[in-house]
């Protein structure tokens, strides 16, 4: 999949930490199933509000994920008149309106809709997630998505825009938002926005670690930015100085900073555990092999019962130990009516 170095989806990021995008420059992006789930529901939502999605694909999509979709293109319905122009994954290009190449600078955006009669540009972002909730309101994501799609539109001298409005659709948390602006803050505020960050870029990147900044930066566990501020907020005690109890305000900035930490050493976790599988020891950690559990066949116990003459729920059902006990007493061995489950394998210290 191709991406963009100046991407609107990692927009906040780069105009927050400029020195971010060198350091990711040659990290390659690993699949998280959250990331897996993020692309087949928005194919769902595609298929959806263009009417493709058939039977057979239904098989596949969960309950939850279709009435996302579903209420994705009702949100779409109620902004689309008979004069609309609507464009659904939208590939969108704004380097030639922030300096740099527009191979540089893309994005897709979930869908455009432009409205000739009230001269408005609408961009829509489909969220399937529901751990962070977004807003539309100075989301630097759908302005470059408005300012590429303006780029492209405005080559057709026909088409007249007065008004940008911005759209967050998250269904799965209840969060639909908009925000809207004239096409005048466009040009004259946001597009000297990000030019501004873009000469940063080129002549003085910084550092700004953050949580939502870090948040989906790859290059976070080797950040030393980042590491240099969890360290910071660890680090109450001098070894040259007197032992003394931990600060309102430091305990204060920490719980401040509480999330950054924990996704940091998160982060530093799955590196290592990464590089672990790629060369066997990493950082002094290796991967070793998951347990194995042992998980009852539910659709078998009914037989079960009937065989054994006795109940094998209760308020709860019983577990795989209890019921094993059971059947012992009637000479009957469990491993029928289980089935082992290998769990993931675990990153383990090595021992020196």
């Amino acid at each position: 999949m191709e991406h963009a170095k100046f991407s609107a989806s990692g927009s906040y990021r780069w105009t927050n930490c400029s020195a971010s995008l060198s350091l990711e420059e040659n990290i390659v992006s690993l699949d998280s199933s959250f990331s897996k789930e993020g692309v087949f529901a928005h194919d769902v939502a595609y298929k959806t509000v263009t009417n493709n999605l058939d039977e057979e694909d239904k098989i596949f999509i969960t309950d939850e994920m279709l009435s996302s979709a579903k209420l994705y293109a009702s949100y779409i319905d109620n902004l689309t008149t008979d004069k609309s122009e609507n464009y659904f994954e939208k590939k969108v290009y704004f380097g030639d309106s922030i300096n740099v190449d527009d191979s540089l600078a893309f994005g897709t955006a979930d869908a455009i809709i432009y409205n000739a009669e009230s001269k408005t540009l609408h961009v829509i972002d489909y969220k399937y997630g529901k751990g962070i909730k977004v807003d539309a309101k100075d989301n630097t994501q759908l302005i470059l998505y408005a300012i590429g799609a303006y780029q492209e539109l405005s080559k057709d001298k026909d088409k007249d825009i007065n008004t940008i409005t911005i759209h967050i659709v998250q269904p799965r948390i209840n969060n639909f938002n908009f925000h809207s602006f004239s096409l005048e803050e466009l040009v004259n505020v946001w597009i000297p926005f990000f030019k501004q960050k873009i000469e940063i870029i080129k002549t003085k990147p910084v550092f700004n670690p953050s949580y939502f900044v870090c948040k989906f930066c790859k290059a976070k566990p080797i950040c030393s930015a980042l590491k240099s501020k969890t360290i910071d907020l660890h680090s109450f005690i001098s070894q040259n100085s007197k032992i003394e109890s931990v600060k309102e305000d430091e305990i204060k900035d920490i719980l401040l900073n509480s999330n950054l930490i924990l996704d940091y050493l998160t982060s530093i976790k799955d590196y290592v555990y990464n590089k672990a599988l790629e060369s066997e020891i990493f950082a002094g950690h290796t991967i070793a092999k998951g347990k194995s559990v042992r998980k009852i066949k539910e659709e078998l116990l009914p037989d079960l019962e009937k065989e054994i003459g006795m109940g094998l729920h209760k308020k709860t059902p019983l577990g795989v130990i209890e019921i094993e006990k059971i059947l012992k007493t009637f000479n009957r061995d469990i491993s029928d009516f289980v089935q082992i489950i290998e769990q993931k394998p675990v990153l383990i210290q090595v021992n020196n």
